[in-house]
């Protein structure tokens, strides 16, 4: 069975639709979240998101809301992406590149 973050990207490749949705499950490993400029993506945890860290001069703004981070891409978010670190309130902590 495919893992929630696979089907994600499968759809983003599709190109349907104007927001996305993620779900993350820990993995240990970075998370790799596929947006687009000018397009926010909603990333959920299983968990209420109680902090983290990004770049100063991120090419993203967030927004936390509960359990989900929307994510605003700006138009000079490299194809690279940027790294960001999300904790829970149950402290674990997950390492995503936007």
């Amino acid at each position: 069975m495919a893992s929630p973050l696979f089907a994600a990207v499968a759809l983003w490749s599709l190109g349907t639709g104007e927001a996305w949705a993620r779900e993350l499950n820990y993995t240990g490993n970075e998370q790799i979240i596929y947006v687009r400029p000018g397009e926010p993506t909603q990333v959920s945890f299983p968990g209420v998101v109680e902090g983290g860290f990004k770049p100063r001069d991120a090419a993203f703004a967030l927004e936390k809301q509960d359990n989900s981070l929307i994510v605003f891409p700006k138009p000079d978010l490299s194809p690279e992406g940027e790294a960001m670190i999300v904790y829970l309130e149950d402290k674990r902590s997950y390492a995503l590149r936007v």
